[in-house]
């Protein structure tokens, strides 16, 4: 069989078990999974039940409202229906959540199902400062998942290193109060 990784989420039980087994004999407890989305909403009700079967948080940067996707309300209707926790991505620009304020934006007024997610090595290559956006996320109450690596220059340019190695303010994200 041939699994798909935009649709890991249509296992077959068999499957999703065999998973789960292996998951469980190796020891790792895998809590979340990047789940790409077009941004239309199709398939989300399936990706939720999944996450739900696995008790997984779904992470993801569809397709936003101001270019032609479906609402963050559509999404986070369904997360509360499941109780499933979906955290919005960033990825570098021009992919929808690039820039931290669209997260805050998205997540503002909604459940705590929908929050936000901080890759650092992405923010860092699009020539933000990650710590402002965390304490920022802190703010919100919005700040529910990171995506740790760090990088070695602010800019397009910048290459992955050891972490606290790098401008990915790594130490002080760890320790952020």
């Amino acid at each position: 069989m041939k699994i798909s990784c935009t649709k890991i989420y249509t296992l077959s039980q068999e499957w999703k078990d065999k998973l789960k087994r292996k998951l469980e004999d190796a020891g790792i407890e895998l809590v979340s999974y990047f789940q790409w989305m077009d941004g239309s909403g199709k398939g989300f009700e399936d990706i939720a039940k999944f996450a739900k079967e696995l008790n997984l948080t779904i992470v993801t940067d569809p397709k936003r409202t101001t270019n032609g996707g479906v609402s963050p309300e559509y999404y986070d209707e369904i997360c509360k229906k499941y109780g499933v926790t979906l955290v919005f991505t960033n990825h570098p620009k021009p992919i929808s959540y690039w820039n931290p304020e669209f997260a805050l934006e998205d997540t503002e007024g909604r459940s705590e199902y929908t929050g936000a997610s901080v890759d650092i090595g992405h923010y860092v290559r699009d020539g933000f400062e990650p710590l402002p956006i965390v304490k920022d996320f802190i703010k919100a109450h919005r700040m529910y998942h990171f995506h740790f690596r760090d990088v070695d220059a602010l800019g397009k340019e910048g290459r992955d290193v050891a972490l606290g190695e790098g401008k990915g303010q790594i130490k002080e994200i760890i320790i952020v109060r």
